[in-house]
This record gives structure tokens, sequence and C-alpha cells, in this order.
């Protein structure tokens, strides 16, 4: 394993080239990306709490974001400081507002939840976790003494100090693991041969008894579904085996342990990446709802793998130069994930192309670190790409030692690089189709729509193109994940029609904001509905299409019925092409047979049977018709 002084004095011999030619490859760079689409600007420094940066500081941090302060509903930071000074160490948790949409705001020292000075007791990991009975996400942070603290988010602070469990290890990610609804907490243990799963109880609390799975020191560790569906694909598919797997990188290798989701763990897959002690991320890049693997190294470049519908991993993208960190979202707006690879002196987005590898070899926008941000990065940390504006625009906050003047690297810092808009148009909904909804025997389209995470969101508004309208016209709108058509009917036979009639009913929907801006259009679903009349036909007396054509028997076989919806009675009208025995019956919905209206022989012709259901009850009945080896089936809407 590769430690942490190992990899600086690599950097250290190959810094002094790289200085001579920086500013060189900046005024390059620059020219070549001058005219490319920008994400990122002003870049800020975020204030964590710092009593001194001198050459003997040593200083590392433990941070993720969750909305706290009750006066917005923006994104805020929390952050776990473990500082040396010499001899001396001063040990703070607490967190920033984000009160304005430049920075977060300066240490406040009323919302420490933990301040110690020259004590052993270390903070070594920081993480907020759902708790079901506030809606809210308390602050998990795991200590030197091997304790986990779980402190409560309330009231627009960070507060009382809801549990404390030993664990001896360190907090690593927050996932669902167990058979319920509740996060959990994977903790890796001190000595690196145990995964501990802590599972998260109903009150916000953890399970003090964990599942236990062995391991070997692995580098980076995280919890992921990987072998199924992830959300919202499980709730449109109605998929239960979901649970989050464990993954995590050792020496060269990506290893899984699949979830049997029975709250236990199996050996699943390997993957040779060739990079030692990597870090991973987890996305879905080529969005078919399951998600990949990145897998990266500061000096190995970058490899995706991915997912083959839950089944295995193969190599994608492959990017050879210098990786940092690397996080993924919609930048663009457009549904796909794109990624942000942190370098030594700038920030690169790369949009997905939605094909191929699904990211060029050049990045599409390009972000260089210039003040407060450090002109260029030492060591790696963490990065996230979150909207902290509640706006749709996506900010980059990452953690890394920067190169600093007195030769001191080891002084972690953190930074936010805010989105160039901030008020961005949200991204475009999912929308599933193939689902219906039955009321009184009637079959009606239910649209399944979900927005891609963004927290600006006011509803949908719901396009339609049928058998009517030739085009596609602003038809509802909604803010529920269900919409249901109730002015469509869906044709249901009782057999698998040998060529399925082609779709005449078709969706599309877009997200809308609080600032009413509008996303692109979702993919369009279709239906086949039943018509109830020819629209574009000439209609005759019973509203069938016109013929002159009285006397001359037919060119071939037709069936239809009118009217339709009907109430008590309609005609069921059929053309015979030549003379032969002709069967035509009525069934329900469940296949059973209601009436036999025709059983004889009869000539070629047009012919007209009146159909009575004064004795039954409202709902869809289909009628049946054979001659000559010919089958045909028709629905018919009884509504009393």
């Amino acid at each position: 394993m590769k430690t942490n002084i190992e990899y600086m004095e690599k950097v250290k011999r190959g810094s002094k080239s790289k200085v001579y030619l920086f500013l060189s490859i900046i005024l390059f760079l620059s020219l070549n990306y001058s005219s490319a689409q920008t994400y990122l600007t002003d870049g800020q420094k975020v204030p964590v709490f710092e009593p001194a940066n001198t050459s003997i500081t040593n200083r590392k941090l433990y941070w993720d974001i969750t909305e706290i302060n009750n006066s917005n509903n923006r994104l805020d930071i929390g952050v776990g400081v473990t500082h040396y000074e010499g001899s001396n160490n001063y040990i703070n948790g607490n967190w920033y507002m984000n009160e304005n949409n430049s920075n977060f705001n300066s240490e406040v020292t009323g919302n420490r939840f933990i301040y110690l000075t020259n004590n052993s007791n270390t903070i070594n990991g920081y993480i907020f976790k759902l708790n079901d009975s506030t809606g809210r996400k308390d602050a998990v942070v795991t200590r030197g003494n091997g304790e986990m603290e779980i402190y409560l988010n309330s009231n627009g602070n960070i507060e009382d100090n809801l549990q404390n469990i030993y664990v001896g290890g360190t907090i690593k990610d927050i996932g669902q693991f167990s058979n319920d609804n509740y996060e959990d907490a994977a903790v890796l243990s001190n000595s690196g041969d145990t995964v501990k799963i802590y599972k998260g109880l109903s009150n916000g609390k953890l399970d003090t008894d964990p599942y236990r799975y062995h391991v070997n020191n692995p580098y980076n560790l995280c919890l992921a579904q990987l072998s199924s569906f992830i959300a919202p694909y499980t709730i449109a598919y109605n998929v239960t085996d979901n649970k989050d797997e464990i993954v995590y990188t050792e020496e060269d290798s990506v290893k899984i342990l699949k979830n049997t989701n029975s709250n236990t763990l199996e050996k699943w897959l390997t993957i040779y990446t060739g990079l030692d002690d990597a870090n991973i991320k987890i996305a879905d890049i080529n969005n078919d709802g399951y998600n990949d693997i990145l897998v990266y190294y500061v000096s190995g470049g970058l490899k995706i793998y991915m997912n083959n519908a839950g089944t295995g991993f193969s190599p994608g993208y492959v990017r050879s130069d210098f990786v940092f960190s690397v996080s993924a979202g919609d930048f663009n707006k457009d549904g796909w994930n794109d990624i942000v690879i942190n370098t030594e002196i700038s920030a690169e987005i790369f949009l997905n192309t939605k094909t191929g590898n699904f990211f060029e070899n050049t990045p599409s926008s390009v972000y260089y670190y210039d003040y407060p941000v450090p002109v260029k990065l030492f060591y790696p940390g963490k990065s996230m790409i979150a909207d902290l504006y509640n706006k749709g625009g996506l900010a980059l906050i990452f953690s890394a030692f920067p190169d600093q003047t007195n030769y001191n690297w080891n002084v972690e810092n953190i930074w936010r690089i805010n989105a160039s808009d901030t008020d961005a148009v949200p991204a475009p909904a999912y929308l599933f189709g193939s689902n219906v909804h039955v009321a009184d025997s009637l079959y009606h389209p239910k649209l399944i729509l979900f927005n891609r995470g963004d927290r600006d969101f006011l509803r949908y508004r719901i396009y339609k193109f049928n058998y009517s309208f030739y085009n596609y016209f602003l038809f509802d709108s909604t803010s529920s994940d269900q919409y249901i058509d109730t002015t469509e009917d869906m044709i249901y036979t009782l057999e698998e029609p040998v060529e399925p009639p082609e779709a005449n009913l078709f969706y599309y929907a877009v997200a809308v904001d609080n600032s009413y801006k509008i996303s692109i259009t979702s993919d369009t679903i279709e239906y086949v509905a039943f018509v109830p009349f020819c629209p574009t036909c000439p209609v005759g007396p019973d509203n069938f299409a016109a013929s002159n054509e009285t006397t001359e028997s037919p060119k071939e076989y037709s069936l239809s019925n009118y009217p339709n919806p009907f109430n008590p009675t309609t005609k069921i009208n059929y053309e015979l092409q030549v003379t032969n025995y002709v069967s035509l019956k009525v069934y329900d919905v469940l296949g059973n047979e209601i009436a036999i209206l025709v059983k004889e022989k009869q000539n070629a012709g047009r012919y007209s049977v009146n159909f009575n259901g004064a004795n039954l009850s409202s709902g869809i009945y289909f009628y049946r018709f054979e001659s000559n080896g010919i089958v045909m089936t028709g629905r018919m809407l009884l509504i009393k």
C-alpha cells in the first residue's frame, strides 16, 4: 500500500520541472478553451476552523453537506477538524451556514458540538445520515477512542448527542444495506480486516450489534447498489432486491461483496484495474438504470467500468493523465451524468456524449484554479458536486492539500467553486410507461414520473399526441409522481395478437422549477388506445366509413361495432369474403362466454347483428369472429 509520504516524495521530485512550464501551459490551455461553455466560476476557500498555518501545521478534514439552517433551503457544510501544531492539537466539530450564493459563513463558536485541545480523542470520520423520525440528516462522527457518535440535526443547528457506540473503527459510508428503508452505517475496523454494518432504526439511532464481514485492508470502501436497478427504476419497475453492496479497492483491484437481500453479504466480483490503492466513485454513466464504477488514482488516471445489467462489468472510458478526484453530475441538464476531474491546476468538465465511451479525451470546459484557490494542488482529498443554492446550478466542493510557499504539504483545506448559472434549468423528468390503471373494468394509461434529484421543483407538464390531434399539445400538469389519463381507454385483448397493433397514443413530460424554468423533454412513451371512430374518414349514418359498394362482395374481412361505448345495445358489423361457416361470440374480460350471436353458414356480404347488454354490468366486453380460418376480436364498452 502506498503511503502519503511515498506519494509526496514522488511529486516533489517532479515539481521543479513542472513549475517552469506552468505559466506557458496555463496560457496555452486558456487560449485553447476560451470559447468553450463555462459551468464553474468564482472559486472560494471555505472558512473552516484554522488556529494556525505554519511550517509545522498538520491538519486533516472530514466533511459532508446537508441542509441544517432554517432560514433558507440551501445546503450547509459540516466539518470535523483534527489539527496538529507541533505537540499541540485542536479537535473541532462544527457546521458552516450557506447564507449566500458565494461561500459558507465563517466559524461560529456557538455552533461547535465538539471542541477539545491537546486530546487523543481526534475526529477521523464525519458523514450525515437520514433520521426517519425527523426527516433531516444527523451528523455521524467517529473518534480516536473508537466511538461513533450521532448528533441531532434539529432547530437549525447540530446539537444534542443522540447516541454513542463503540465501533473500533472509522465510518466510511451511509447506505441501505438491510431489508428496511432506514439508512445504515458502514464502518471499517481500525485493524482494517473487518467491515461492520450498523443497521438504522426508526428513531434515528443505529443498532449496536453490527453485521460483520472479513476483508483485507481495503484502501477505499463504499456502499452502493450494483447488482440491480437503482432508484427511480426500482420504484417504476417494482424491484425489491435492490439493497446496497460493499465495494472496495484492494491493491490493484476492485472487489464487490454482493448483498443477498437478507441482511448478509457474499463474494461476487473482482475487477482487476492495474491501479494500486485507487479511489472509487459510483454513478450511472450510460443512463440504463444501473450504477457504473469510476476508479482513479493520482498518477494512474481514471478507468470507468460499465455495468452489464447487474451481471458483471466491462471496461469503458480510460484517461491516463493525473486525476486528483472525480465527481459526477448533470452540468448541462440533458439527463445524463457528466464528470468533473480535479487535476493539479484545474477542474475539468467532460460532458457525456451519450455514445461510445461516453466522454471525449478533451474536456468540454475547464476552470483554472485562481486565488483564493491555490494555483496548484499537491495531494488530493474528497470532492462532491451539489446544488448548494436550491436553484438547480451545480457547484464543485473539494478538499485537498495545496502546494504552499512554506513547503508544508500537510494542511488540508476545502474549496468551493460556484455554478456559473446558479438558477439553472431543471433536468428532464424520468417518464416510465407500460403501466395501466384499472377502474370499473376500464384500462387507462398510467404515467410514472420522477425528477432527477432537482431540489428546485414545482411540477411536471404533460404533453399528449393521439389519434384525434395530429400534434403534441399541453394536456395537463401534476406535481405527483403518478398521472392517470382517464380520457383514454386502452386496448386489452383476450389473446396475444399475431400482429400487435401500432401505437397511436404518445406522451412526454417536462419539469418546471419554482422560477418557471422548463427542462428539455423527457423520453416519449407510447400506448395502444381504443379509437371509437375514424376522424379522417367520411362519416355514414352509423358513423362508419361511407361506401357506395352496397351490392358488391367485400374485398376483405372487417369487424367493428357501433355505438361504442353503448347502453344497452350496440350493432356488431362484419363482412364475409366468401360463403362460409360463421361464429360470433361475446366474452367478458375474464374470458367467460356471455353470448352466441351467430353460429351458421352465411353467404358473402355485409352483416349487422344486435347485441343487448341490459342484463350485464358496466365494463369491457370482447366479441370474437371466426370464419374460414380467420379469427378477429373487437372490444366494446358498456356504460350504464
